[in-house]
């Protein structure tokens, strides 16, 4: 593929992407830095604070979804509320099991002009993701769930103080032309959206999303010549790096089945407003608690250590204090950290590796987490606050939203007795086949 040919001429690892669950990728940029580079984050943070860093997450995996119910029925499978959400929005979200624990962390947006919803799936979670999307889709929804083959999207990631110049740029557009937060404009056949996956820690960015045809030239003009006015480029390693010292958590790390969204500080990608979905009453319960029983917080250490690695309180007590679940190079990563033990601030020593070397650090907070429901996704018609306190009268835009979800909250009990007639009928016809044998 000529994109993998320009990017292994600009020095990056091309090879499949790996994950703890064995699943592999086709061939993805896995680094820029060179393999001998000890801690790549003091070059990124430079990068971000002056200039650009573009992000290849081309291995990602895109969901397409389509038909007039499309919105209705994400908003029954997923954390957020996406009935009588603004055009364009861009939302995260998460898919979680039956006991509330957390599948995956998805970006969402609706693009109207196409009347399609795109999902944007971790690299080791789009085929589940979109296989559990399938199996709940009944005769009578207006949606049909598509899995792109890998490799048919490039998805280029771009952040730091000159992203938004970079960007606007390689589209030949003015910065103002620009989608706001949160939102998305379409450019010809690129989509581009106004937040990134960390942009709650790094401010404004753009994700572009084009046909893998376009890649190569897209790449090429986002990358410029290389020379020292251009953007930082990177890869897998690049974007892990910069998940973990912000916080955001990934499958199989800190979204696991022993992990809730709540404790993964995952507030600001759930409505608690909305109606029913797939694990929202262990969501409910959790939030209910008087704190979790545990929290994702960061961890810098005197070295590194392995994921999985028990950590304890480094005092006289030594209580057992949580788990390391993400780890740099540097000792920067990311820990579960039980609450009666303690939170950011607390000293902690890792368990002896195997050649009996303990490691030892602080915990600290994260700025990607969201800790409460006052962060929350919802409810949409109670944003701001009025002088003196309480809560606004609705906008034109409130009103507007609230009808569209009352209108959604009755088509969606007309579709559940509809579907409950038919697994009836069904039933029927099966019992009197079985009778008749």
């Amino acid at each position: 593929q000529l994109l993998r040919q320009l990017q292994a001429a600009h020095g990056a690892q091309i090879a499949p992407a790996s994950y703890a669950d064995g699943l592999d990728t086709a061939p993805a940029a896995l680094r820029f830095a060179p393999a001998d580079t000890a801690d790549m984050l003091p070059q990124l943070e430079r990068a971000l604070g002056s200039g650009a860093v573009i992000l290849d997450r081309s291995h990602w995996r895109v969901i397409r979804l389509s038909g007039v119910d499309r919105l209705r029925f994400l908003h029954s499978q997923t954390t957020n509320s996406f009935v009588g959400a603004p055009a364009g929005a861009v939302l995260d979200a998460c898919v979680l099991d039956s006991q509330g624990r957390t599948v995956d962390l998805l970006t969402a947006v609706d693009v109207q002009s196409v009347d399609e919803l795109v999902l944007l799936a971790s690299p080791n979670r789009g085929k589940r993701v979109a296989a559990a999307l399938e199996k709940v889709i009944f005769p009578l929804d207006k949606v049909r769930c598509a899995l792109e083959p890998e490799g048919a999207s490039a998805v280029f990631e771009l952040l730091g103080a000159r992203a938004a110049e970079a960007t606007a740029a390689a589209l030949g557009l003015s910065v103002d032309a620009l989608p706001a937060t949160d939102r998305c404009v379409v450019v010809g056949e690129i989509l581009v959206l106004g937040s990134t996956s960390l942009s709650r820690v790094h401010g404004r960015g753009c994700i572009l999303l084009a046909p893998a045809a376009r890649a190569a030239d897209l790449w090429t003009s986002l990358a410029g010549t290389g020379g020292v006015n251009s953007p930082m480029l990177g890869g897998e390693a690049e974007w892990q790096a910069l998940r973990v010292a912000c916080g955001r958590p990934f499958p199989d790390a800190e979204l696991t089945r022993e992990i809730n969204p709540l404790e993964a500080g995952l507030y600001h990608t759930i409505s608690f407003s909305k109606g029913c979905y797939l694990g929202q009453e262990t969501v409910a319960k959790v939030n209910g608690a008087p704190a979790p029983k545990q929290r994702l917080l960061g961890v810098r250490l005197d070295g590194p250590a392995l994921p999985g690695t028990a950590l304890f309180a480094d005092d006289d007590g030594g209580a057992r204090a949580g788990v390391v679940t993400s780890m740099l190079s540097c000792g920067t990563g990311l820990v579960m950290i039980r609450s009666a033990v303690g939170t950011a601030g607390l000293r902690v020593r890792s368990a002896p590796d195997e050649l009996g070397v303990v490691r030892r650090g602080t915990a600290l907070e994260v700025p990607f987490a969201s800790r409460s429901e006052a962060q929350s996704a919802g409810p949409r018609e109670q944003v701001g606050v009025v002088a003196g306190g309480g809560t606004p009268a609705p906008s034109a835009v409130d009103a507007k939203a609230l009808a569209a979800a009352a209108d959604a909250a009755a088509a969606e009990g007309v579709r559940k007795a509809a579907k409950l007639v038919e697994m009836q009928a069904r039933f029927e016809a099966f019992k009197a086949k079985t009778a008749k044998a």
